[in-house]
């Protein structure tokens, strides 16, 4: 499984060229079985997000992508985006718990 924090690299995430840095750093070029976004305490645009999404599924074969801490438009847009791109399968989208009050 690969790993990238994105809070390592910024905390706003907004073009589609920086979706490919971030990822071009991290990921290896033949892909694998998981790759994990730790999305905590960072923004990120639509674009950007689908960037991530079909470079990681798409471009580097990866069988699963989860995308974890999203806030809560970010994580809705993951999860519309999957979907539409027929990735819905293979990506998981997991929010911070909100806590009971």
């Amino acid at each position: 499984m690969e790993k990238v924090v994105l809070s390592d690299h910024g905390s706003v995430f907004t073009t589609r060229s920086l979706a490919r840095t971030v990822i071009g750093t991290s990921a290896s070029v033949a892909g694998g079985s998981s790759f994990v976004i730790n999305a905590s305490d960072v923004y990120m645009s639509p674009s950007f997000i689908a960037e991530l999404l079909v470079t990681l599924v798409e471009k580097r074969g990866y069988e699963r992508v989860c995308v974890r801490g999203a806030r809560e438009h970010p994580a809705k847009v993951a999860r519309h985006l999957a979907d539409a791109f027929g990735f819905g399968d293979r990506v998981e989208v997991e929010q911070p718990a909100v806590p009971a009050g």
